[in-house]
């Protein structure tokens, strides 16, 4: 784990959670896997945060925690954890008043990170699929 990296990514969400006060500004934060309230792992985050999607969020010395809205048109919240370690983009946008976004440069993209936490995934995934074909085999 990269000690700076990660500190950058925690001054980045401080500033989000700070952004947050202001509809029209929405970020999206890109992760390997986010942990919901259950515990379970889900794989493949890409997280839209703004005003409408995101409660309660809090920063630890490790990690994202909020409530956040996982499905567009739902109202339903799920209390999530991402660690900073697995996130490898964030990006911020502005509304106007035509409804589209303005995307600004983007705040945050470590493609090394990303691309070791995707061979990581799919390594943790074969390991699955083979444990689950090997308990069908011996029953």
């Amino acid at each position: 784990m990269n000690d700076a990296t990660n500190a950058r990514i925690s001054d980045l969400l401080r500033q989000a959670i700070a952004d947050l006060e202001n509809p029209d500004v929405h970020y999206t934060l890109d992760a390997a896997y986010n942990i919901n309230e259950r515990g379970e792992r889900w794989y493949l985050a890409h997280l839209w945060l703004n005003q409408s999607t995101v409660w309660n969020p809090e920063l630890t010395d490790t990690e994202l925690v909020c409530e956040l809205v996982m499905q567009e048109g739902s109202d339903r919240r799920s209390r999530i954890r991402v660690p900073f370690s697995v996130i490898y983009r964030i990006e911020r946008m502005r509304a106007t008043s035509s409804g589209k976004g303005i995307h600004e440069p983007t705040l945050f993209y470590d493609d090394a990170r990303m691309k070791a936490m995707f061979a990581e995934m799919n390594q943790n995934l074969a390991e699955h699929r083979r444990a689950k074909q090997e308990a069908s085999e011996s029953e």
